[in-house]
């Protein structure tokens, strides 16, 4: 089988490609460690004042609109934060832009990205944004959030007026990475937002569990739950 996005390139579907125990555990090691070790690599903001100004520029002089979807499509590969593009490393910017937008905040990437660059880039944006400075950033708009690490209902987090920015670690045979989305709760299950950085449409699954058991292997490191 194979999906075709807006652009006619065809991708190749690996919902039925799961990798094994050993390759499981081998992640789990990794990921593990580098969430303990984050905080050891964060630079402080000097060291990229100057791409930070050179950032602004390029991400406001693009005109995103809601929903943003494939980070490493169209306008969203030209953004750039730290030392990295967002096809890289924008999916935490792109998943705080969606849900500040579900929210009806009317976002701009631009503060979101000197946001993060001022308070939470690991490696300058090559290892992606601190969870920590998620939760700087929720704080700073005066929302109401709740924040989860562990739950064996993760659908009974998610209530129908809130919206999740969720950050998961996957697997596959190919490698292993941490990617954020948000996840809108809808009449007919969930929205979920820039699930692949080369599908520029909102995918749409029954609800919360449904999505972590498609594709690749997943297991959830935190969901960031925000009252509409």
């Amino acid at each position: 089988m194979s999906t075709t996005n807006s652009d006619k390139k065809t991708q190749k579907n690996t919902a039925n490609i799961k990798p094994g125990f050993f390759y499981k555990c081998v992640a789990h090691a990794l990921g593990y460690g580098f969430f303990a070790t984050i905080q050891l690599l964060r630079f402080p903001y000097f060291s990229l004042k100057k791409k930070a100004v050179k950032n602004r520029e390029i991400n406001r002089s693009k005109n995103l609109t809601f929903p943003l979807n494939g980070q490493g499509m169209g306008d969203l590969k030209e953004l750039r934060m730290g030392s990295c593009g967002f096809n890289h490393s924008g999916c935490g910017a792109i998943a705080t832009f969606n849900a500040m937008s579900v929210l009806g905040l009317e976002p701009k990437m631009e503060d979101i990205v000197d946001f993060y660059e001022r308070n939470g880039l690991i490696l300058n944006a090559r290892m992606g944004v601190n969870p920590s400075a998620v939760k700087k950033y929720l704080k700073s708009k005066g929302l109401q959030w709740k924040f989860y690490s562990k739950s064996k209902d993760w659908d009974a987090c998610l209530g129908k007026d809130q919206v999740a920015i969720l950050l998961y670690w996957w697997v596959s045979r190919k490698g292993c990475g941490a990617h954020y989305v948000s996840i809108e709760r809808t009449d007919e299950g969930i929205n979920v937002y820039n699930e692949y950085g080369n599908r520029d449409y909102t995918h749409k699954y029954e609800d919360i569990q449904t999505f972590l058991d498609s594709g690749q292997y997943k297991r959830v490191v935190s969901m960031f739950v925000i009252d509409k």
